[in-house]
């Protein structure tokens, strides 16, 4: 009697797609690793930071006036603002919060262009361990690109990447409630 003989199609196939997933996963997880890696924002430049005290870290529902601007620190939303480029304003009570995550915010006003406002938009993407970048319309701020972090700030007369990438170098993830 003659035996069937078996068809290896199915195992091949199945030896294929897990191949191909390994491979997919092992380029994955090199991506994440090098998007939480912050060398390449290391410019070494010198920046000229304000230091400002803290103003509290209590969550409310109420707006705060704080007492610098755009604000640096506070009592906020309970709520952080996500990670992104926006072309509407935020609350301010969101970004503080965020900011406490060490997230760094950067607002810009109108006079910034378009091809300052492409580049403010890719910066938005970058994202450090549990901190990100908020890039926010504010056109009650005079200096048309302003950086901020926990109780630091950055005023820039014009866009300059270097700078840009120096402070988010220097203060994301830096925030006193790191997730």
């Amino acid at each position: 009697m003659k035996q069937k003989q078996r068809s290896h199609l199915p195992f091949t196939i199945g030896l294929v797609l897990f191949i191909v997933g390994a491979l997919v996963g092992l380029k994955y997880i090199s991506d994440t690793d090098k998007s939480q890696g912050k060398e390449f924002l290391n410019q070494h430049v010198e920046l000229k930071v304000n230091t400002f005290p803290e103003e509290g870290r209590v969550h409310t529902e109420n707006h705060v006036n704080y007492k610098t601007f755009p604000p640096t620190s506070g009592d906020h939303s309970e709520n952080p603002a996500n990670y992104g480029f926006y072309e509407q304003p935020i609350p301010f009570e969101n970004l503080v919060h965020s900011l406490e995550h060490g997230d760094i915010v950067i607002y810009y006003n109108s006079s910034v262009n378009e091809k300052e406002l492409k580049a403010l938009k890719e910066i938005s993407e970058i994202t450090y361990k549990g901190s990100g970048i908020e890039v926010v319309p504010n056109d009650e701020i005079t200096t048309p690109i302003v950086l901020t972090a926990w109780t630091k700030m950055l005023e820039l007369p014009s866009l300059d990447t270097k700078k840009i990438k120096q402070f988010i170098y220097e203060f994301i993830y830096e925030g006193p409630e790191k997730l």
